[in-house]
This record gives structure tokens, sequence and C-alpha cells, in this order.
């Protein structure tokens, strides 16, 4: 239980943060673009918290019943989920360079949809690969 206190606490500081931050930045009617992209990070680190929160209670209900915290099939799915994202992930940032090179989108705005963009691979594909599961070869 002690081991997961921080991990949410974590999450919820940067959420907490996060949320302030945006917020907080005062953007004017002149750039319309930038308070999209702020309302599409709003939304994704919503998600992300919301994914976060019940990935912790599954994992608070499943030391309770006195399962291991991280057995070798749980490894294993996540070593995969992060391969895949990883490839994904190049793509993604790829696209991104090719659309700033017709459109001007500000560094800041291109990192930041990347790094949201790659969390939120990292998710779906654990999503997928723990519900299809691993196929031994």
């Amino acid at each position: 239980m002690k081991k997961l206190f921080f991990p949410i606490f974590l999450l919820s500081g940067v959420t907490v943060v996060s949320g302030i931050r945006i917020f907080q930045s005062g953007i004017g009617e002149e750039t319309k673009i930038l308070f999209i992209a702020e309302l599409i990070h709003m939304v994704m680190i919503a998600i992300l918290f919301i994914m976060g929160i019940i990935y912790g209670i599954k994992r608070i209900r499943s030391t309770e019943e006195g399962l291991p915290e991280d057995d070798e099939l749980s490894k294993k799915i996540v070593r995969k989920s992060a391969g895949i994202s990883f490839y994904i992930t190049l793509f993604i940032w790829l696209i991104l360079l090719f659309i700033q090179s017709f459109i001007d989108i500000d560094s800041r705005v291109l990192f930041s949809f990347g790094f949201v963009g790659m969390s939120l691979t990292f998710v779906i594909t654990w999503l997928i690969t723990n519900s299809c599961g691993i196929k031994d070869a």
C-alpha cells in the first residue's frame, strides 16, 4: 500500500499543476489555435488521470486479494506494449515534423502534442496488449 501512495500522489500533483498552469496562461482571442491546443491537452491529461486512478484501484484490489504486484506476465505485457508504442511514436514525431513544415506551429505546442501523444500511445497499446494477451512464439 505504501508503494502505491507515491505514484497516485505524483499523478494527482502533476494533473493539478498542469491544470493550474493551463488556466493561468491567459490566452487572448488572437491565438485561438493555442486555446484549442490547450483544451485538447486538458482532455488528454484528464483521460490519463482517470486511467491512472483506475489502475491504482485495480492494484489496491489485487494486493488485498493477496496477488503479487508484478508477476512475469505483467512485466512481459508492459515490455511488449512499450516496444510497440516506441515504433508508433516514431511515426507520430515524423508526422508532427511533416505538419510543421507546412504550418507555422510553435515548438512548445509541437513538443507538448508529441509528449502527450507518446503517453496516450503507450496507454492504448498497453490496453490492447492486456486485453488480447501475448502469443507465445
